[in-house]
C-alpha cells in the first residue's frame, strides 16, 4: 500500500504546474483537470524530449534527433490551439480541441515510430507515473487496462469534477497565488488522489502498479524549472 500512495504522490508537482498553465491559458476547452493533454497524460512527442527519459531509454544520437524534429512539429502544433479559448465560440473551441488531439496523435505515432517496442513501453510507464492514479478519472484506455467498472468511473469522475472546481476557484480573483497556489493545489490533488487510490480494489492497485513499471529515478523540466521525476523523496 506505500508503494502505491508514493505513486499516488509522483505527478503532484508536474501537474499542479501544468494545471496552472492551463487554467491561466484557457487550455483544455474547460474540460477538466489535464484536459488540454488528452485526460491528463503528457504526449511521449514532449516526454521523449527530457534529457532523463532519453537517458532512462538509452537513445541513439540518430532516435534523438529524429525525436527533437518530431517534438518541433508537435510543439508547432500544440502552439496553435493552447490560448485565447475565452475568446472563442463554443464551435471554435471545439474545432480547436480537435485539431489538438489529431495533432496529439501524429505526434505519437511519430514517436512510435522513432522508438522500439521496448523503449515506448517504458516511456509510457513515466507518463502514467507522471499523471498519477488520477488518470483514472479520465483516460479510457487506461480504465479499461485496469478493469475499471461503470460504478466507478461515476464515482472517479465526481471526484475528479470536484477537483477541477476547486482548482478554478485558485484562479479567481481573491483566489491567491504564487506559493500560496502551488501549496493549496497540491492539497487538493492529493486529497483527490487518496480518494481514487480507496475506490480501487487490491487487484486494481496490482494491475495499476504493474501498468506504471519500475520507478523513474530522473528529473522532469517543465516551464523553465527543474521538477522531481516522479516520486517524492521516501523521508
Amino acid at each position: 500500500m506505500l508503494k502505491l500512495v508514493r505513486l499516488a504522490l509522483a505527478g503532484l508537482v508536474i501537474q499542479a504546474s501544468m494545471t496552472a498553465a492551463f487554467a491561466q491559458q484557457g487550455g483544455g476547452g474547460g474540460r477538466g483537470f489535464g484536459g488540454g493533454f488528452g485526460g491528463g497524460l503528457m504526449p511521449t512527442s514532449m516526454l521523449a524530449q527530457q534529457e532523463s527519459v532519453q537517458a532512462e531509454l538509452k537513445l541513439t544520437d540518430d532516435q534523438k534527433t529524429k525525436l527533437k524534429e518530431a517534438g518541433e512539429k508537435a510543439r508547432a502544433a500544440f502552439g496553435g490551439f493552447g490560448g485565447g479559448n475565452n475568446n472563442r465560440t463554443e464551435a471554435e473551441r471545439e474545432e480547436a480541441r480537435k485539431k489538438a488531439a489529431e495533432a496529439r496523435q501524429a505526434g505519437e505515432k511519430a514517436v512510435a515510430d522513432i522508438l522500439t517496442p521496448e523503449q515506448a513501453k517504458r516511456v509510457k510507464e513515466i507518463a502514467l507515473q507522471q499523471a498519477g492514479p488520477m488518470i483514472l478519472a479520465s483516460h479510457e484506455e487506461t480504465q479499461k487496462a485496469v478493469g475499471i467498472t461503470d460504478d466507478q468511473k461515476t464515482k472517479l469522475k465526481e471526484v475528479s469534477d470536484n477537483l477541477n472546481s476547486e482548482t478554478r476557484k485558485l484562479f479567481q480573483p481573491g483566489g491567491g497565488g504564487g506559493q500560496d497556489n502551488r501549496d493549496k493545489m497540491r492539497a487538493l490533488r492529493k486529497d483527490a488522489t487518496d480518494k481514487v487510490v480507496a475506490l480501487l480494489t487490491d487487484e486494481q492497485k496490482k494491475t495499476w502498479e504493474g501498468l506504471v513499471g519500475k520507478k523513474f529515478e530522473g528529473e522532469i523540466t517543465f516551464g523553465g524549472g527543474r521538477r522531481p521525476g516522479t516520486r517524492p523523496n521516501n523521508n
